[in-house]
């Protein structure tokens, strides 16, 4: 959605607006609408429902509930509302997931220019509504109740949406900061993931960005695009050690607005209401260093989104979740024996009529073309299993 930011710190038209609004001092985070509506301090649920962006669930139950709204479970979404399934698609934030803030695709096949992750994301969620799959946003799916052809998807706010098939394609999330002042300034100046606009609203200033892989290097470079200077913090003692192609390190390295701490760690987060400074912690010496920093961007590693079923359906150690021949492999980490006589279809995990794809799947290409075709995949899965139930249904009733 386009709109417009006024910073109440520097902006005197944002300080008018807020006299207009009799907003107090501090201010509330306020949203204000074109035809005067304003919001303040709202939830993401709130924003949603007041654009217009989410709806609520209109049936009693979907041939496919999708949870999850990145590439595996739009691929998914419109896979089976083209064979002509009834489907909802459950997502927590935007439509396209970590593929929607993406800056640049360059390797989805028939786009040899490229696109956007946004353009990609507004493309499939536009498809996806064309053949008239429900877009439920800003909900959080918070547990699964398995019933055989009625598998109830529970939500935060406690309503609960049924489908005969469920697929998980929940993804990955950032891995959060474990030092203490983190929680209290996440949004104020500590930030999980970084795109190119963050890069552009970085000019002049003093940035970390915590993460020794190609996407911290990447948003490294782009942040020295920018920024007066870049703290790059490395776990490993050199970037030789670290989880770094070459070709990063090196271009990193070499960059002038660019400071690179080898085997160092965030120790703390300090400031009021806003990130003032990092103190970095060297792993060798035990010794303190306080940055001054204006953003501290934190990508230290990815997490499979699988806690809301992780002791429903069997999920590897790392949370990724187990499905078909690889479950199978590994008996020890299922809830519960395989039910029925059949064995698991492609894509399936340990709960019959559940599926599993993309990133939070376990053992899985994590690419965007490779999720996408894993929706399509489960989508032929979910299509065989609700063959199976009809034929369950017609000897149940003769």
């Amino acid at each position: 959605m386009p709109f417009a930011w006024y910073d109440l710190s520097d902006d005197p038209e944002a300080h008018a607006l807020a006299r207009d609004l009799n907003l107090p001092n501090p201010a509330p985070t306020t949203v204000l609408f074109d035809d005067g509506r304003a919001l303040y301090d709202p939830t993401i649920a709130e924003l949603a429902s007041a654009l217009g962006l989410t709806q609520e669930a209109s049936r009693d139950r979907y041939d496919l509930v999708v949870v999850g709204g990145g590439p595996a479970g739009l691929g998914a979404a419109v896979n089976g509302a083209a064979e002509g399934m009834s489907v909802v698609v459950v997502e927590d934030d935007c439509p396209g997931g970590q593929a929607g803030v993406t800056t640049r695709v360059d390797n989805y096949l028939g786009f040899p220019a490229g696109l956007s992750g946004a353009d990609f994301a507004h493309r499939a969620l536009a498809q996806a509504k064309r053949l008239g799959v429900e877009w439920c946003s800003a909900k959080v799916a918070t547990t699964l109740l398995p019933r055989l052809g009625a598998h109830r998807v529970v939500l935060d706010g406690g309503q609960a949406v049924v489908g005969r098939a469920v697929l998980i394609a929940t993804g990955m999330t950032w891995r959060r900061l474990d030092a203490p002042g983190a929680a209290e300034l996440v949004n104020a100046g500590v930030y999980y993931g970084a795109s190119a606009a963050d890069a552009k609203e970085a000019a002049g200033e003093d940035v970390v960005v915590a993460g020794s892989g190609d996407a911290a290097a990447v948003a490294v470079l782009r942040f020295a695009e920018h920024a007066r200077s870049v703290t790059m913090v490395v776990a490993e003692p050199s970037l030789s050690t670290a989880a770094l192609s070459d070709r990063f390190a090196q271009a990193v390295a070499k960059h002038p607005r660019v400071t690179v701490r080898c085997g160092s760690q965030v120790g703390e987060v300090r400031g009021y209401g806003r990130l003032e400074k990092v103190v970095l912690l060297d792993a060798a010496t035990g010794g303190t260093d306080p940055v001054p920093a204006s953003a501290l961007y934190v990508l230290i590693g990815m997490v499979p989104f699988s806690d809301w079923v992780r002791d429903i359906v069997a999920c590897d150690e790392f949370g990724f979740v187990l499905t078909d021949g690889e479950m199978i492999l590994r008996p020890e980490l299922m809830p519960a024996a395989w039910p029925l006589d059949r064995p698991p279809l492609l894509t399936e995990t340990s709960v019959p009529g559940v599926f599993a794809a993309g990133d939070v799947r376990a053992g899985t290409v994590k690419r965007i073309s490779s999720a996408i075709g894993q929706g399509a995949v489960a989508v032929a899965a979910v299509s065989h299993y609700l063959d199976t139930l009809a034929d369950v249904d017609e000897d149940s009733e003769s």
